[in-house]
């Protein structure tokens, strides 16, 4: 079965939950949410994401999230992650996954792979 699905980014900021029931009515059923990547401010955490985590869970969406990830001269990503986690708030708990939206190229494979373990050691359960 295919699921719909949306993504919303700090860009959107703060919709209504009216904006998220309207989603769910229109048949999605998947809302993921920018953590951590471009913001209007640059980049860094989104600081709506606890907000929009919240209505779309009220509007009996599923949620997920993401964080952008860019190329670096360094393959460590603990701060990245744990900053990208802390903007999920109360709701990190709630989330059903959390994927990495890897925006340049090349990325080394070992900055993946350390992004991944630190989200594994940063997520409850």
């Amino acid at each position: 079965m295919v699921r719909l699905a949306f993504d919303i980014s700090s860009w959107q900021r703060r919709p209504s939950l009216l904006w998220f029931q309207n989603m769910k009515a229109a048949g999605y059923d998947l809302c993921w949410i920018q953590l951590w990547g471009l913001t209007p401010d640059g980049n860094g955490p989104n600081p709506h994401a606890e907000y929009q985590l919240q209505m779309a869970q009220q509007a009996g969406l599923d949620v997920g999230g993401y964080i952008v990830i860019y190329g670096d001269s360094t393959d460590a990503t603990n701060m990245l992650i744990y900053s990208a986690l802390r903007a999920a708030g109360s709701e990190k708990e709630n989330l059903k996954f959390v994927a990495l939206d890897v925006e340049t190229a090349p990325i080394r494979m070992e900055r993946l792979l350390n992004a991944y373990d630190n989200i594994g050691l940063q997520l409850p359960g």
